[in-house]
């Protein structure tokens, strides 16, 4: 499952590439941003690799991505309020990150409300 957002990210990510030009920076905050994000989720799946495996430790793991995504969503807000330069740029990239994560986790919830 977090392969799937991984996978998500990384085809963002080659977009967000296509973007870049010499002279606007827009496009190299969302590339550093998505590179962040990926990160994490990289982080997350050697965490899992690392576990037993239980629908317990999966909850865990999601729960603890979705609260780094969510802090570092409320960050870039912060900071795009003080208009840094960029920031609001990240902030929606930021966003739809943890959309992007709550749709995976939303999708492997099974019938009985337990991560698969």
């Amino acid at each position: 499952m977090l392969k799937m957002l991984l996978d998500a990210m990384a085809m963002q990510l080659a977009g967000t590439v296509e973007e870049i030009d010499e002279r606007d920076c827009i496009a190299i905050c969302k590339v550093q941003m998505l590179l962040q994000l990926m990160a994490e989720v990289t982080n997350a799946i050697i965490e899992a690799k690392k576990s037993k495996d239980t629908p317990a430790e999966n909850r865990q793991l999601l729960h603890k991505l979705d609260a780094q995504f969510e802090a570092l969503e409320r960050s870039t807000r912060a900071m795009a309020s003080r208009a840094v330069r960029g920031a609001d740029v990240k902030n929606a990239i930021v966003a739809g990150a943890l959309a992007q994560l709550r749709a995976v986790e939303w999708a492997v919830i099974d019938e009985k409300g337990e991560a698969a």
